[in-house]
C-alpha cells in the first residue's frame, strides 16, 4: 500500500488539489443551488395568491420609483383630492396591485408614458433622471407608473359607482328648503337659581355620589371627575434683553445692514418706498374761489370754450386753469404740456420718470439696521435656547429606560434648582444681562394651560409636520399617557417626569423656552365631597332651578292651549320679571329647516339654528316638525327641554312651509353633487382604509398559520 502512495503521489496530490480548486470555486454556487431560495419564501396568504419574499421586495422597489416621482402610493386617496389619514404598507400596495389586475385593468408602457407626461406633467428629462438615481432602465419606471395607473383606475371604478339616487336627493330638499316656523318661550335654569336657599347635606352628597366618576359636559351634564394636572418649570429666553444687551459694533451692524439691504430691497416691505402724499396746494396753485372765477374768466364760466378766443396769460396759466381743463392750440402761443402720446409731434416735452419703488441705502439705513439687529438678536436666542437644551439633555444621555419605556430620572435632576445651576454656567459669549430666567408654574389641568404666561402660548416648530403647541405637549408626559410604540409617532415630544424637552419653544413675541414637567396627577375621581363641594352646590342649585323651569314652562303651557302662546306670555307679568334680561322669553322665530345646506355643500356643517335659542340639537328640531301633524287637539303644542343649554323651550307650530318646486329646481343640482361628493368621500375611505383591505383579500401573515 505505501509503495502504492509512494509510485502515485504526484497524481494524487494533483487530484486533491483539483478537488480543493473547485470546491473553492463553486463553493457558494453550489451553496445557493442547494440551499431554499430566500425570494420564495411564503410571508402572507391571500385571495389572490401566496405573498412572497420577492413580491415584497418587487414592490418596495416599484414603491420607490413612485416616491421619486412623487405618486402618493402610500395615500392614493390623496390623488382623487381626498383626505386619507392612515398609509399603505407595502402588503397593502401588493393586494392592491393584484386587485386592479382581477378587475382586468393593466397598463401598457405607452398609457403609462401618456400619464406620466400628460397628467403628472413629469418629463423625458425627469424619468432618466430617476433612472439614474435608481440604476434601473427607464423602463422599470414606465412599468411603476404603470402599477399606479392601474390601481387608480381600479379606484375610479369605485369612485364612479358611488350614485345617489332620486329618493335621496328629494329627501335632501326636504331636509333642507322645507321650512317649520314657530314661536317659543325660552325659560333659562338660571334665571330661577335662588342663591340663598338652603341646601341639604344629603342632596349635596346623592348628587356627588351621582356623578362622582363622570366628566363635566355641556350645562346640566354634571360630573366631577377631576382632569390631569401638571406643575412646569422653565427657562424663558427673552428675546428684548438679548436685543437690548447685544454686542456688536455699529460699524460692523452697518455693513451687514448694506448687504441686508441689497439683498432683500425687492423682498422686505421696509425697504419699499411709500406712495407719494398728496401736497397741499400753495395760493398760487390753488383752484380759484367763485369770487376769483368772475376776475379770471369771464361771465364766472368755469372754462374757455375750443370756439372762444380767450387766450390765457401766462401767469394765469398754471393758476387759473386747473389740470384737465382743454388745451391750448398750437397756435395760441401758450406752451403746451405734454400730449397724452408721448410720441405726438405736438409734445415738446417728455414726463419725468417716476421714482423707484424701492428705498435708497440713505434712506432705508435706519430700518435695514433695525433689521439686522433683530435677525441677529433672534439668531443668539436661539444659540442661547440650544446651548440650554443640550446641557439639560446631557445628563439623560446614559439614563436607562424603564418598563414603561421612559428613561429613568438621574440622580439629582429633579432638583428644583437644576435649572438655576444650568443659567449660572453659560459661557460669557451666551450671557446677556436678565435675558435667561427661570419659573415654576402652579398646578394647571388642559384647560387652564393656555393661561400659562409666555409659556401658555408657545409652541414647538416641527419642519414637515404641524406646529405642536405647549398646550399638548404639557401632557405628553410619563404618568399621564404610555409612550408611544408606533413608528409614525414622535416618541421625543413624550417626556419623562423631570426631563426638559430636546428642542425649545417659541411664543409669538420671539421668546424661547425650555421646559420640563415636574410633578404629575392623573385624572382621578375626588376623594370626597369637600374636594368639589363649591361645584356640586352650584350644580344642585342649577338642578332645582331647571326643575323650576320645567314647572313653569308646564304652567305656561297650559295657558297658551286657551287661546295662544303669545297671548299666555303676555298675561304673565311674572314670568316676564323673573326671566328678566338671562336672554329668555317670547321669540316669534324665523322659519328653520331641518338642516343646514352646508352639509351637502362641503362647507363646515353647523348644527341647526333656531332664533331665540341659538345653535340646537337636531332632536328640538325634529320635534318641532313632527308638532301638529296628528289628529289630536293639542298637538301644535310642547315643552322641549334643552338639557345641553340649561333651557326649557314652550314651543307653538304657526305653519309648515313645504318644499317649492322653484326651489327644488334650482338647488338641486347643487345638492346631487353634494350628496355624491359625502357618498363618494365615505366609499373611497373604506375601500383604502388598510384594514379594510386586508379584510376582503383574505390577508393573513404566514406566522399565523399552523
Amino acid at each position: 500500500m505505501m509503495k502504492f502512495f509512494r509510485k502515485h503521489m504526484k497524481k494524487l496530490l494533483m487530484i486533491f488539489m483539483s478537488l480543493l480548486l473547485v470546491a473553492w470555486l463553486g463553493g457558494a454556487a453550489l451553496e445557493t443551488l442547494l440551499s431554499p431560495n430566500p425570494r420564495s419564501t411564503v410571508e402572507a396568504t391571500s385571495r389572490y395568491g401566496e405573498i412572497r419574499t420577492g413580491d415584497r421586495a418587487q414592490a418596495d422597489r416599484v414603491t420607490a420609483i413612485l416616491d421619486e416621482l412623487r405618486l402618493p402610493w402610500s395615500r392614493p386617496a390623496h390623488f382623487f383630492r381626498i383626505k386619507q389619514d392612515e398609509p399603505l404598507t407595502l402588503y397593502d400596495w401588493v393586494l392592491l396591485v393584484r386587485e386592479a389586475e382581477q378587475m382586468g385593468f393593466t397598463v401598457s408602457q405607452e398609457e403609462a408614458r401618456e400619464f406620466l407626461f400628460n397628467i403628472w406633467r413629469k418629463t423625458l428629462n425627469d424619468v432618466y433622471q430617476v433612472a439614474r438615481r435608481l440604476d434601473i432602465a427607464p423602463e422599470e419606471v414606465y412599468a411603476a407608473v404603470g402599477e399606479f395607473v392601474s390601481v387608480t383606475e381600479a379606484i375610479a371604478t369605485v369612485f364612479a359607482a358611488a350614485q345617489v339616487s332620486e329618493a335621496e336627493v328629494r329627501l335632501a330638499a326636504r331636509n333642507v328648503y322645507e321650512r317649520v316656523k314657530v314661536h317659543l318661550v325660552a325659560l333659562k335654569a338660571e334665571a330661577f337659581v335662588d342663591a340663598d336657599a338652603a341646601l341639604a347635606e344629603a342632596e349635596l352628597e346623592e348628587l356627588f355620589t351621582k356623578y362622582r366618576e363622570q366628566e363635566r359636559g355641556k350645562a346640566m351634564t354634571f360630573g366631577y371627575f377631576l382632569p390631569p394636572r401638571v406643575k412646569a418649570q422653565y427657562l424663558k429666553v427673552d428675546l428684548e434683553k438679548v436685543t437690548a444687551g447685544l454686542r456688536r459694533s455699529e460699524k460692523a451692524l452697518e455693513r451687514e445692514a448694506r448687504r441686508y439691504w441689497k439683498e432683500n430691497r425687492e423682498k422686505d416691505p421696509a425697504f419699499k418706498r411709500p406712495p407719494p402724499e398728496e401736497k397741499a396746494e400753495s395760493p398760487e396753485d390753488a383752484e380759484p374761489k367763485p369770487d376769483e372765477e368772475a376776475e379770471a374768466k369771464p361771465d364766472g364760466e368755469a372754462e374757455a370754450k375750443p370756439d372762444e378766443d380767450t387766450e390765457p396769460k401766462p401767469d394765469e396759466e398754471a393758476g387759473a386753469r386747473p389740470d384737465g381743463d382743454a388745451e391750448a392750440k398750437p397756435d395760441e402761443g401758450a406752451e403746451a404740456r405734454p400730449d397724452k402720446d408721448a410720441d405726438s409731434p405736438n409734445a415738446t416735452s417728455q414726463p419725468a420718470e417716476p421714482p423707484s419703488p424701492y428705498l435708497t441705502w440713505a434712506e432705508a439705513r435706519p430700518a435695514a439696521i433695525e433689521a439686522v439687529r433683530k435677525l441677529y438678536a433672534a439668531e443668539r436666542t436661539v444659540k442661547i435656547a440650544d446651548y440650554l437644551a443640550g446641557r439639560l439633555a446631557e445628563r439623560w444621555d446614559e439614563a436607562e429606560r424603564g418598563e414603561d419605556g421612559y428613561q429613568k430620572l438621574p440622580p439629582g435632576v429633579d432638583d428644583l434648582n437644576h435649572y438655576e445651576t444650568v443659567i449660572a454656567e453659560q459661557p460669557p459669549a451666551l450671557y446677556y444681562e436678565g435675558a435667561v430666567t427661570a419659573a415654576t408654574t402652579d398646578w394647571f389641568t388642559p384647560d387652564e394651560v393656555g393661561s400659562v404666561p409666555g409659556l401658555g402660548g408657545a409652541r414647538l416648530e416641527i419642519s414637515g409636520s404641524g406646529p405642536q403647541p405647549f398646550t399638548r405637549l404639557a401632557f405628553q408626559v410619563q404618568g399621564l399617557v404610555d409612550l408611544p410604540r408606533s413608528s409614525e409617532v414622535d416618541a421625543s415630544l413624550f417626556l419623562a417626569r423631570c426631563q426638559s424637552c430636546p428642542v425649545p419653544l417659541k411664543d409669538g413675541e420671539g421668546n424661547l423656552y425650555v421646559y420640563r414637567i415636574i410633578e404629575v396627577e392623573p385624572a382621578r375621581a375626588p376623594d370626597n365631597l369637600a374636594e368639589v363641594r363649591e361645584e356640586v352646590e352650584s350644580d344642585l342649585r342649577l338642578q332645582s332651578a331647571y326643575q323650576e323651569a320645567q314647572r313653569r314652562a308646564e304652567a305656561l303651557l297650559a295657558r297658551a292651549k286657551e287661546g295662544s302662546l303669545k297671548d299666555a306670555w303676555e298675561a304673565d307679568q311674572e314670568l316676564q320679571e323673573t326671566l328678566g334680561d338671562s336672554g329668555g322669553g317670547f321669540t316669534d322665530a324665523a322659519p328653520f329647516s331641518r338642516e343646514r345646506l352646508q352639509k351637502y355643500t362641503g362647507g363646515f356643517s353647523m348644527p341647526p339654528y333656531v332664533q331665540g335659542l341659538g345653535f340646537v340639537d337636531q332632536a328640538f328640531v325634529t320635534r318641532c316638525f313632527e308638532q301638529g301633524t296628528s289628529d289630536e287637539e293639542n298637538d301644535r303644542w310642547a315643552v322641549i327641554p334643552l338639557p345641553d343649554q340649561a333651557t326649557v323651550a314652550v314651543v307653538e307650530r304657526q305653519e309648515l312651509q313645504p318644499v317649492r318646486q322653484d326651489s327644488y329646481a334650482r338647488g338641486r343640482q347643487q345638492l346631487a353633487s353634494g350628496l355624491e361628493g359625502a357618498r363618494q368621500w365615505q366609499v373611497i375611505s373604506e375601500w383604502l382604509n388598510p384594514e379594510l383591505i386586508r379584510s376582503r383579500n383574505h390577508f393573513e401573515p404566514a406566522r399565523r398559520r399552523r
